[in-house]
């Protein structure tokens, strides 16, 4: 497990990778090892080396100006997000840290800094005191490196005295996915914003949506958008001057989006402490910031900071979800069904095959309905697709026990299994006037949320429900019916499908089933499936502007306001 520490040069404090614990010890220590069991040595060094962490980032938050330093956070962000020129204006760094890329010694992981964020707003900051150098230079990039090491110092030496982590790494796996994937892919996504609005823009989503907060999801996504370019180019801006009326946005949607999307200081830390407090995993805690990414500032909150632009992006689109959780159950079940229908569009367009969507049969006096994506003719199935919508709460994500904190949604996976084997069973029994399918048919549930992302085994819990359910409910359902059975989310199924060709997409899905992939990203599997590579372009991209009016207004302001500049 890497370790950090800070490593002074003339021009800069810089990230260093450290690759070994023991590379430190002295001679002295490391003959302590003839006489001590290495374990207690190496976890009273570890408890030493964590509350030391502990109080010096403590000591450097305390001493920092609160704005100051979250407009140093946002700088580094700006710095390595492709803006060195106006990060540059408010930090001074050296010259490899702007290109520094994942592994580099100078990149900082956009989850730590993150962390740092909720760590800040958690403490007060002290009074200043006398002396030119007590308050945090949140100007220079040094004072940022002392923060990123000691909390990341934190948090490898709370990973090395965690037994239960350090023994069983392969459930620690879907963690750190879960932490990390979501940081790595482009922050400003086509496919996020037309899969948002036509999962929430449309219909009784819309209308729950706009009746509870004043303003339709079309219009948050707006605003989202104007914020992110906003904060692109300086460090906070006021909500009077937000708004945009060429393109529609007015100051109506600004107050009411920052209504939702804002929260003060004050606000925020009780939130944090809240959220972080005990009964927590001391690496993976819920961040206020993805609740409310943006942070007010001043008398009448006339300053909005956004440390972490992109989390407005997220928020703005499939985080609108969680501003309707608790209306009802209608509101769900909606949400079902505008992802099957736009899960049905997208396979459609990316596969060469016949695709239908759900069809309804008898059996046993009562209509039973099919799983809801079947690629293929009627009579010679390939691939039968199971929707699920069910969302993962943080737990289902981070908790200790993701299989009790995510139960519902795993037994949506289970129930997405029985229903593709209990369907090609009434296949193979006739009971499905004019279908039939393929010898190697197989399975695909496609999800909202990567619930197996990076797991290994979990799946078996799932397979023996299905399998369990089929022998009590109906046994006819035999061996030669269950199939195998993949699962991925649209937005991995999205990514892989525009990297190869229509074949490519169902072989990369028939690899994804096999159980000994279970688990990876199908954009990873594409290359396992030894498929052609192509580069094919989003099939909804010329929709856009129906599916949010105002995409199509922007460049047409972008395009005016450029030749009236000429």
């Amino acid at each position: 497990m890497a370790l950090w520490y800070v490593e002074e040069h003339s021009e800069c404090s810089c990230l260093v990778p450290r690759l070994s614990f023991f590379s430190a010890f002295s001679a002295k220590r490391e003959r302590a090892l003839d006489q001590k069991p290495k374990e207690e040595i190496v976890a009273k060094m570890t408890r030493f080396r964590l509350e030391r962490s502990k109080g010096r980032l403590k000591q450097l938050l305390q001493r920092s100006d609160e704005e100051a330093f979250l407009q140093m956070i946002w700088a580094v962000d700006l710095l390595q997000g492709g803006e060195p020129d106006i990060a540059r204006k408010f930090i001074r760094a050296p010259a490899d840290a702007a290109a520094a890329k994942i592994g580099d010694r100078y990149f900082a992981y956009k989850w730590i800094l993150e962390d740092l964020v909720n760590h800040r707003i958690s403490v007060r900051q002290l009074p200043r005191k006398e002396g030119p150098n007590w308050r945090l230079d949140c100007t220079n990039y040094d004072a940022f490196t002392a923060v990123y090491n000691a909390l990341h110092q934190i948090q490898d030496a709370e990973q090395i005295l965690d037994v239960t982590r350090r023994e069983n790494i392969w459930a620690e796996m879907p963690r750190i996915g879960h932490r990390q994937f979501s940081w790595q892919q482009p922050a400003l996504n086509l496919r996020n914003f037309y899969r948002s609005a036509v999962l929430y823009g449309d219909g009784a989503l819309s209308d729950h949506y706009t009746k509870r907060w004043g303003l339709s999801p079309s219009d948050m996504m707006l605003f989202g958008i104007g914020a992110w370019a906003q904060i692109g180019t300086q460090p906070f801006f006021s909500p009077t001057k937000m708004k945009v009326p060429e393109v529609g946005l007015s100051q109506e949607i600004v107050d009411a989006a920052l209504a939702v999307l804002s929260a003060s200081l004050a606000e925020h830390r009780r939130a944090s402490l809240d959220l972080r407090g005990t009964g927590r995993d001391r690496i993976y805690r819920p961040s206020s910031l993805r609740r409310h990414p943006c942070i007010s500032f001043g008398l009448n909150g006339e300053r909005i900071r956004c440390p972490l632009r992109e989390l407005v992006l997220v928020r703005c689109t499939e985080g609108l979800y969680y501003d309707l959780v608790g209306i009802s159950d209608d509101v769900r079940r909606e949400f079902g069904r505008a992802f099957e229908v736009y899960a049905l569009r997208f396979v459609k367009a990316v596969v060469d095959e016949p695709v239908k969507s759900s069809i309804e049969y008898r059996f046993k006096g009562n209509t039973i309905s099919s799983p809801d994506i079947l690629v293929g003719g009627p009579k010679d199935l390939s691939l039968v697709v199971e929707c699920k919508a069910a969302r993962m709460s943080f737990d289902a994500r981070f908790g200790a026990d993701r299989q009790a904190a995510g139960r519902r949604g795993f037994d949506e996976l289970a129930k997405g299994i029985r229903q593709i084997w209990r369907f090609l069973s009434h296949v193979r029994r006739g009971l499905v006037p004019d279908h039939a399918s393929r010898n190697d048919v197989f399975g695909l549930v496609l999800t909202v949320d990567p619930w197996l992302r990076m797991t290994v085994g979990e799946y078996e819990a799932i397979f023996n429900q299905a399998r369990q359910w089929c022998a009590e409910n109906e046994p006819d359902i035999e061996q030669v019916d269950q199939c195998k059975v993949g699962f991925t989310h649209i937005e991995d199924f999205e990514r892989m499908a525009l990297q190869t060709d229509a074949t490519g997409v169902i072989e990369t899905c028939r690899t994804g089933s096999d159980p000994n992939f279970i688990g990876w990203g199908f954009s990873e599997l594409r290359d396992r499936a030894g498929v052609k590579k192509a580069s094919r372009e989003y099939p909804f991209h010329a929709d856009m502007g129906r599916a949010l009016p105002w995409w199509d207004t922007i460049d047409e302001v972008k395009r005016t306001r450029a030749k009236a500049g000429a």
